[in-house]
Parts: structure tokens; C-alpha cells; sequence
């Protein structure tokens, strides 16, 4: 007697495949837009035009950056190259580049080489991340607070950023003379980088609101309905306000209040 095999095990494997396939192809478009975390980044970085980063370097309008000499410390937020990517006005956008943000000029410069370094003016440029570790650091411009110098081509750090309200940190660094730079012999050092943060609410997409210090009565003067509530929090979870990571889960929690008390 001759025994017959059956394909019903492979149908039923190979349909349990395409089953899968097809519930990947569906959810594909959240995985990829959960990695931003709000729709402006999402919007940007899962649009436009992309371009690897050495055709990119080839066919940008970039500054050649020299270095400054003679005077300590650096003009970066970053003093390390990190890994990033670029939103350009015209929606091109590029991965693959070592970036830093130049807090003295508000520009982002990239490595093309160990040996040459270029450079984006603000008004070029829509937002770039630099990559470190599992974080990605996130620069947006687009906001103006003209009290502060603050214009729409100005980078702000993305520190959180929900649908009731965001925090910015703007960067800035200047050079400090030396008080001796005047009889100061060749080569020596003539001054210092000197940063400053400042912080940023805004709520509802509107104004800017300029946050005195990160301290506990300078944030929840700007949330007076929710004060109690939001010190509560804090306490329960032990955050700190003078920690920005802190204030930024006291800010996500505030925009679960308000979503709730919208409805």
C-alpha cells in the first residue's frame, strides 16, 4: 500500500506567514513614526527627500569652519562628533553624518573628513538630531522670542514636547577676554567660551514663555489651574524641578490632565 503525504500543514504554515506579513505592512507605519514621539519631528523625519550623507556633502551650499584658536574650552553643545541627521528647508534630509551644534554661531557643523569641517547657516536648515546612545537629541527652529534674540531660524532643543505643551532649551555661547589678552604673547591663550541655557515653555503651539530658572515655583507659576496636582506628582515620583528630564515627565504628566479635563 502506498502512503499519501499531506500539504495541509505547509498550507496552513505558509498562510499563517503571509497572515503576519500582512499585519507587519499594516502596523509598519506606527513602528516607524514612534520613534519620534510627536508629529512635528514625525512629520519631518518621515518626509521629504532622502540622501545619503556623502551625496549629500557633495551637492550642499556648506561653510568651510576653521577652528578658533587661542581660547579655552569649545564653542559646542557637543564637544563630541555624534551621529545625526538633516531636515533642509526643501525637506532633503541625510543620515549618515558626524554632527555637532555650534552654540556660538547657531549653526550645525558636520565632518566630512578629519581634515575638513563644514558648516549649515540656520536659515538653510529646518531641524537635524544628534544620536547618543539610545537618545536622540532633537534641534528644531521656527519660534521667535525677540526680547531674547530668539528668531525663527534660531535652534531650540527639543526637551518635551506634547500636545498641550513643549519645553525648549536655547544654547548660546560667547567668548570671555581674558583680562590679560591685552599683553597676551602669541599663542597664548586670550579668552573663553562661556554657555548659557535658557528655557522655554509653550503651550497650545503659542507664545514663547521664558522660564526663569528650572525651580519648583518658576515652573508651576506657568500651570497655576494645575500646581497642586503637578507638585503631587513630583513628590509621588520623586522628580526634581531644577532637572530638566524631571520637569519634562511633570510636563507629560500635565498633558494627560489636559487631555482628560478637555473631553
Amino acid at each position: 500500500m502506498t502512503t499519501q503525504t499531506t500539504n495541509r500543514p505547509n498550507v496552513a504554515n505558509k498562510q499563517a506567514i503571509l497572515l503576519f506579513s500582512f499585519i507587519l505592512l499594516l502596523l509598519f507605519p506606527l513602528i516607524s513614526s514612534a520613534q519620534y514621539g510627536n508629529p512635528r519631528i514625525e512629520a519631518l523625519y518621515n518626509s521629504g527627500n532622502f540622501v545619503e550623507g556623502p551625496e549629500f556633502i557633495r551637492n550642499v551650499n556648506a561653510l568651510k569652519i576653521r577652528p578658533i584658536h587661542n581660547v579655552e574650552g569649545t564653542r559646542y553643545y557637543n564637544e563630541e562628533w555624534l551621529p545625526g541627521e538633516i531636515v533642509l528647508i526643501d525637506n532633503v534630509r541625510t543620515e549618515n553624518l558626524d554632527l555637532k551644534m555650534d552654540a556660538l554661531n547657531n549653526q550645525v557643523h558636520f565632518k566630512v573628513d578629519e581634515n575638513q569641517i563644514l558648516g549649515l547657516n540656520s536659515e538653510n536648515v529646518r531641524s537635524f538630531y544628534l544620536q547618543k546612545g539610545d537618545e536622540k537629541i532633537y534641534f528644531l527652529n521656527g519660534y521667535t522670542y525677540p526680547r531674547a534674540g530668539i528668531t525663527s531660524e534660531t535652534f531650540l532643543r527639543v526637551v518635551h514636547q506634547g500636545e498641550s505643551v513643549s519645553l525648549l532649551a536655547h544654547h548660546t555661547a560667547e567668548i570671555r577676554e581674558s583680562r590679560t589678552s591685552i599683553v597676551a604673547t602669541a599663542g597664548s591663550v586670550s579668552g573663553n567660551f562661556v554657555h548659557r541655557t535658557d528655557y522655554y515653555l509653550q503651550k497650545n503651539n503659542g507664545e514663547l514663555q521664558k522660564v526663569r530658572k528650572l525651580k519648583k515655583k518658576h515652573v508651576l507659576r506657568e500651570f497655576e489651574e494645575y500646581d497642586d496636582e503637578l507638585e503631587r506628582f513630583a513628590d509621588q515620583n520623586d522628580l526634581d524641578f531644577r532637572n530638566e528630564k524631571d520637569v519634562a515627565k511633570i510636563l507629560a504628566h500635565f498633558d494627560k490632565l489636559s487631555t482628560r479635563s478637555s473631553r
